[in-house]
């Protein structure tokens, strides 16, 4: 009889540990991201009206100094966020948070770190408004846009009788940013079958955010998150939602996941700059301690710390659609030439 080498056996124990099996079928009606978009039926969706909503995106003429555009803290290819603990708003002030990510907020009903407001077409007003961001008044903008032309005739296309009012540039705006979605992410081509998409490190980092590390309890679903407020023991002085509700003092909206390879620094004040930085943070279970604190250690080993990290780097996909690049490259472009006017060159 053929003697078979050790060597075989070895990788074959090896290769049953590593090879679990999933049921992908409830996998992907968990976690897969819908086909279509849910659009408010008082604001509903039009191809010409994302269009006018994109291009406002990148407007300079929203902002007070006709510097700064909604892309300068929603960065395309920052997963919609930026890269700044706070972010540079007009004149060179400072915001007293982080930039969140924008992206699948179509299907969210709180908006803001603290919930502040219930609809993205409030959302997109704020931005505009505040002393700390773009520091516009909507009646300025509104005459800002109704002296250029090529406005005025875009939005008697899309609002017909009614035209440039802070309710349409807003309609418009919020359009836009619900077409925001994340798909195609190596995490969702491996539950649509290819196994080969995520590593054996991935998951295992998945059934620890499905186990051991909790991630799950707050982050599930296909944007991995509940959408709810909690304390999870952040450093400072900034009481979140307990500015709107006493009972959510030093609460924050809990992120989605996805794309949060590029959305760094992390937190409602960009004080985690890593994604090593949050899982230890988690693992010794935040920094503070006060009876509203909803985490606790999880005592990680190293390598299951390496594993989480390989997991959630699964979350990113590096799709911006061609119609995102080529406006945020046309806005690039005028201000280049405007520049070259005032310069004389």
């Amino acid at each position: 009889m053929e003697k078979i080498p050790v060597i075989f056996f070895i990788l074959t124990f090896s290769l049953s540990l590593s090879a679990k099996n999933y049921d992908f079928n409830s996998l992907r009606k968990e976690f897969s991201p819908p086909n279509d978009i849910p659009f408010p039926v008082e604001n509903s969706y039009s191809k010409k009206k994302e269009s006018l909503g994109l291009n406002l995106f990148f407007s300079r003429l929203l902002d007070k100094n006709k510097y700064l555009s909604c892309s300068g803290c929603h960065n395309p290819f920052r997963g919609f966020a930026d890269d700044f603990t706070f972010s540079l708003g007009s004149g060179g002030n400072r915001t007293t948070r982080n930039s969140p990510s924008i992206i699948n907020l179509a299907w969210s009903d709180r908006f803001f770190w603290d919930g502040r407001v219930d609809s993205l077409e409030k959302q997109v007003i704020f931005p505009i408004e505040s002393h700390l961001e773009l520091n516009l008044k909507m009646e300025e903008l509104v005459q800002r846009l109704k002296a250029e032309t090529e406005y005025v005739k875009k939005f008697n296309e899309v609002f017909p009788q009614v035209g440039i009012t802070k309710e349409t540039i807003a309609s418009a705006l919020a359009t836009f940013v619900r077409t925001l979605k994340s798909h195609g992410a190596p995490f969702d081509k491996w539950i649509k079958g290819d196994a080969n998409a995520i590593n054996e490190s991935a998951k295992r980092g998945f059934d620890l955010f499905r186990g051991k590390a909790k991630c799950i309890s707050c982050h599930f679903g296909w944007r991995f998150t509940n959408d709810q407020f909690a304390d999870i023991g952040v450093v400072g002085n900034d009481i979140g939602r307990g500015k709107f509700d006493s009972n959510f003092n030093f609460a924050f909206k809990i992120p989605g996941l996805r794309k949060i390879s590029e959305t760094s620094p992390y937190m409602h004040n960009g004080s985690l700059v890593t994604l090593d930085d949050v899982i230890e943070f988690f693992n010794r279970g935040g920094d503070v301690k006060r009876p509203s604190v909803q985490i606790t250690p999880l005592h990680l080993t190293s390598d299951e710390k390496k594993d989480l990290k390989e997991f959630l780097l699964t979350l990113t996909d590096k799709e911006i659609r061609k119609e995102i690049l080529q406006e945020l490259y046309s806005a690039k472009e005028i201000r280049r030439k405007k520049r070259n006017e005032e310069f004389g060159y």
